[in-house]
């Protein structure tokens, strides 16, 4: 059995900033294009995620789960991520060893939800959950669109792994990209621009 929280009016990131729609009148003309999502939108949606992914790690638990259609926005901006947990009940397997909550996780299961993080936040600056088949247009309309820090978060977590690639470093690439002090400033800007 699984169980969920229902939000009424929720909607997946895909939804909210994805989905192909009609053409619509927008200041008189047609617009086909989709708009991009703003920056400071996008600031807000990686903090929080970061936020629930750093909260997740210290608990000894990874997300695995970090992906347009499975984060969903139930207010103003604010994001959860829905599906957690479910991959492990899925491939539940009584011969692998049960975790322990505080018990850390293996680096590798943080590098992979570093990687879908990294993915989430190019297809959300492409406006294409297929951004990543082709990385190199990818990064060009990130450049052209978004800042270099938006830019540098976003191949800090699609990197390589190595010993720097852990939750605190991408915390303090976030406050150093949104002027933060803290990582706790950061969280009450994000909380701030959602109510």
């Amino acid at each position: 059995m699984v169980a969920y929280t229902y939000h009424s009016s929720a909607q997946t990131l895909y939804d909210a900033h994805i989905k192909p729609r009609g053409p619509a009148f927008v200041h008189g003309r047609l617009q086909a294009a989709q708009p991009r999502v703003p920056e400071r939108t996008l600031w807000s949606y990686i903090i929080q995620i970061a936020g629930a992914m750093k909260a997740a790690h210290d608990e000894g638990l990874p997300v695995r789960m970090i992906d347009v259609t499975k984060v969903i926005v139930t207010g103003r901006n604010r994001v959860r991520i829905s599906s957690c947990g479910l991959a492990d009940v899925l491939t539940y397997s009584p011969t692998s060893p049960s975790r322990l909550p505080g018990v850390p996780i293996p680096t590798e299961q943080i590098q992979e939800d570093l990687v879908m993080f990294g993915k989430l936040i190019t297809a959300l600056c492409c406006n294409n959950v297929a951004a990543m088949n082709n990385f190199g247009k990818s990064l060009d309309v990130i450049t052209q669109h978004y800042s270099p820090d938006l830019k540098n978060v976003a191949l800090f977590c699609l990197s390589k792994p190595g010993v720097h690639k852990v939750m605190p470093h991408i915390c303090v690439c976030l406050s150093r990209a949104t002027g933060m002090l803290t990582y706790d400033g950061l969280c009450a800007e994000a909380y701030r621009t959602t109510v």
